[in-house]
């Protein structure tokens, strides 16, 4: 898939008027939920090494930039950079990002705290700077109803650069 600027136009526009809205209550839901300690003790899941698998078929994406979407308090992230993948990391949930930080501090400088559907990496720079190999998403996709899942697959396509990869992974992802 290949980035369109029309299409990152048609994305902006086709926001809803309270996404902002949904993506606060979000955030204030994951924050309460790592505050009460979820993740804390629990290895990471069997995805990591599955995506890890997938990517070495491709050596070019494999050994690319990618962009890790609800990245949490680390217990994926942490292994998928064990396997040295090179990963921007992105969490809606503020405390999650910090216990991650703290888990792992040579990663800090690759978070980044917000909502999936208004990221933008570096809003002054080429538009390829913002351009991604792989989006990896673990149990990130399947939340919310059909019209935001597929916000979600065409915002992951407008990061790729051409040739990438959309990795989700999840419980559930058919509608």
């Amino acid at each position: 898939m290949s980035h369109n600027s029309n299409d990152s136009h048609a994305l902006r526009h086709k926001l809803q008027p309270d996404d902002h809205l949904v993506a606060d209550s979000l955030s204030q839901s994951w924050d309460s939920s790592y505050l009460k300690g979820r993740y804390n003790s629990e290895p990471a899941l069997n995805f990591t090494t599955d995506i890890v698998k997938e990517l070495k078929v491709y050596p070019n994406l494999m050994n690319g930039r990618g962009l890790y979407v609800g990245c949490g308090n680390g217990r994926n992230y942490g292994k998928l950079m064990d396997f040295g993948l090179n990963l921007i990391g992105l969490d809606i949930s503020s405390v999650a990002l910090d216990k991650l930080s703290k888990k792992f501090p040579q990663y800090a400088n690759l978070l980044h705290h917000g909502d999936f559907l208004r990221y933008q990496q570096f809003q002054d720079a080429p538009s390829h700077a913002n351009m991604f190999q792989y989006v990896i998403a673990i149990q990130v996709f399947q939340h919310g109803n059909m019209d935001r899942v597929e916000r979600y697959f065409k915002k992951a396509s407008m990061l790729l650069e051409s040739g990438g990869h959309v990795v989700p992974a999840g419980e559930r992802l058919e509608y």
